[in-house]
């Protein structure tokens, strides 16, 4: 069968050459048609996320791949040894101060939740982040904790949805899941956040594999919260 493309549109196209649709490419005269046709450039999706030409990869500059394969991945890992340096995933940061590490390791900062909503353990009034970290070794066995021998600083940048919340009882805080039942432990008064920069910082201590953190409202002693939550923890939950 031979196909032939049709005029419509009022005159705007015009019939092209008869093609062969045995889909050889070449016309029914037995030429191949015009190819010089304009080559698009190449772009990038994520510019911020560049791997060097010489494929030489900065794990500490180069995302995780996403899961489903669509759209920016949902975690950062970095390399930090000795000297310290930082990890930094879309609105939240994780400073490491020298000598925290005793040698080259893997910190994740993983997005749970851009929103706060965490089945089963209610109180977050912003995004949600798990961080871990693990020996980055070669000689290493895989997933192996890795001691934080100083405290390392944690900030995110948000707006609490609830205008109301006063700054000074906004908190950072981490869930700790070895309680019974689990709650979000506010790091208070070792946080804090600015609401004219909208920046809240808060510290990282110790822990073991791998610890969600959020923003909370606090409850310090003497402080309610509003129905129907109730404090524990010093947070609002």
């Amino acid at each position: 069968m031979t196909l032939t493309a049709s005029a419509c549109g009022k005159g705007l196209f015009t019939p092209g050459p008869l093609v062969d649709a045995s889909g050889d490419g070449r016309a029914t005269d037995g030429v191949l048609p015009e190819t010089d046709a304009p080559v698009l450039p190449a772009f990038d999706a994520y510019p911020d996320q560049q791997v060097p030409l010489d494929g030489a990869a900065d794990s500490a500059a180069l995302p995780d791949s996403a899961a489903d394969g669509i759209g920016p991945p949902p975690s950062k890992t970095g390399t930090i040894d000795s000297p310290g340096g930082s990890v930094i995933f879309g609105n939240a940061t994780l400073v490491v101060p020298r000598d925290a590490f005793a040698q080259n390791t893997f910190v994740t900062l993983t997005l749970i939740s851009d929103d706060g909503t965490l089945a089963d353990h209610p109180g977050a009034i912003g995004p949600i982040f798990s961080l871990s970290k693990t020996d980055a070794t070669s000689d290493a066995t895989p997933g192996s904790d890795v001691t934080l021998q100083q405290p390392a600083t944690f900030e995110l940048s948000f707006t609490p949805a609830d205008t109301s919340i006063p700054a000074q009882r906004v908190a950072l805080a981490y869930l700790n899941t070895q309680s019974n039942p689990n709650l979000w432990i506010a790091i208070y008064p070792d946080s804090s956040y600015d609401a004219k920069t909208g920046v809240l910082t808060g510290s990282v201590v110790e822990f073991d594999g791998t610890r969600l953190f959020a923003p909370v409202e606090s409850c310090p002693t003497g402080q309610a919260c509003p129905d129907p939550e109730t404090c524990g923890g010093q947070a609002c939950q």
